[in-house]
């Protein structure tokens, strides 16, 4: 896991004013596990982060801003590399209009997509 992301995760906790046994409490955890996230050892589980934002107030891409850039950069690498689909089945309007969409996106970031 990003260390940034679980020292992000470490300081929102602090600012909020909860110890880890608070967070472990609510989310229903080991107060090792909320250590073993903010250290960035163990992954945080996607119902855990959904929690966190109730808690934080906060949405989920708030909290996973830090990962938007490397995920955009990542995208726009494999984009213009996608292999041509092997079966028929594949909806050919759908998947261009899907890939045109992703390009779109990434070119102009015009929804916002890892803004704060």
């Amino acid at each position: 896991m990003d260390t940034s992301f679980a020292l992000d995760l470490k300081v929102t906790r602090r600012k909020a004013g909860l110890a880890q046994e608070d967070l472990a409490h609510l989310l229903g955890v080991d107060k090792s596990t909320i250590s073993k996230i903010e250290r960035g050892v163990r992954p945080i589980m996607l119902p855990d982060l959904c929690a966190l934002a109730f808690i934080y107030g906060k949405r989920t891409d708030q909290l996973l801003a830090p990962f938007w850039p490397d995920a955009a950069a990542d995208l726009a690498a494999r984009l213009h590399t996608i292999p041509t689909p092997k079966s028929e089945w594949i909806s050919t309007f759908n998947r261009q209009r899907t890939l045109k969409g992703l390009a779109e996106r990434l070119a102009s970031n015009s929804e916002g997509y890892g803004e704060v």
